[in-house]
């Protein structure tokens, strides 16, 4: 029969026990809460992350879907109970064992027996338990890296898509310039179809000085406004209507009526 003192003993084991337990449960719990709370942070943010992703998507053309790794229901056989399940791959079919006459085959091809004293083999080793504290740090990292290609994205869709490093007023300057200059090869065309004699003196003019360069300033206007503008923002850059004006409407003709003067002189 236990003393007194075995018994205090063992009632003191019992509650330091019991307690160290309730600590283990009491941690385990404030793990547990912890990891909750980390998860709806996580799916706050992935929700959010995926409107922004879609609005992005939509804005540069490019819109977003979402994978469904079960595939589409219509393409799930129903079950029983109304629900779908997704179809398993079938594999390659297995070939045909060979069939020969027993008496034809040597002992080296003849089938080998199971040692009945052999243990039978057993099952599969389980795979690691997954730890939830990593899992969530990995799909953190993932979150933070598609955070990151989004504004990658977002910071060049909100550049133009015409000469996008450079500043409104140089990229109206080259725009106007390169409308200009295909403005002067048209002038030098119908020089050539004046010489020729197909159009006159007046009509030639009326071209160079009013025509082409109206048209070579609208080419431009239209041209920046089309793609001077970036697909995220909404604002569109000024097109520098006073720059475009000087350059088609002013430096244009002087440098077409040069060179009617020097075709008309040559």
């Amino acid at each position: 029969m236990s003393s007194f003192e075995d018994y205090a003993a063992l009632a003191r084991h019992l509650a330091e026990q019991r307690r160290a337990d309730d600590r283990r449960a009491d941690a385990e719990t404030g793990r547990r809460r912890r990891w909750q709370a980390d998860v709806d942070q996580l799916d706050q943010r992935l929700t959010a992350q995926q409107e922004w992703l879609a609005e992005l998507g939509a804005a540069i053309g490019a819109p977003f879907r979402t994978v469904d790794p079960d595939g589409p229901p219509e393409d799930r056989e129903p079950t029983t109970d109304g629900t779908t399940y997704r179809e398993l791959p079938v594999g390659p079919p297995r070939p045909a064992l060979p069939t020969s006459d027993p008496a034809r085959v040597d002992g080296s091809a003849a089938l080998r027996t199971v040692d009945p004293g052999s243990p039978p083999p057993g099952p599969a080793a389980p795979p690691p338990p997954l730890d939830p504290a990593e899992e969530l740090t990995r799909v953190r990292s993932s979150a933070d890296e598609a955070d990151r290609y989004g504004r990658q994205v977002e910071a060049r869709a909100g550049q133009p898509r015409l000469l996008p490093g450079w500043s409104p007023l140089a990229r109206a300057i080259v725009v106007y310039l390169g409308s200009a200059l295909v403005g002067a090869l048209a002038v030098a065309v119908l020089v050539l179809v004046a010489n020729a004699g197909w159009i006159d003196s007046a009509t030639l003019a009326i071209w160079t000085v009013a025509g082409i360069p109206a048209l070579a300033f609208f080419a431009g206007f239209l041209l920046l406004g089309r793609y001077g503008r970036p697909a995220v923002g909404g604002a569109s850059p000024p097109r520098h209507l006073n720059t475009g004006f000087v350059i088609c409407f002013l430096l244009l003709p002087a440098v077409s009526c040069g060179y009617l003067l020097l075709a008309r002189g040559g």
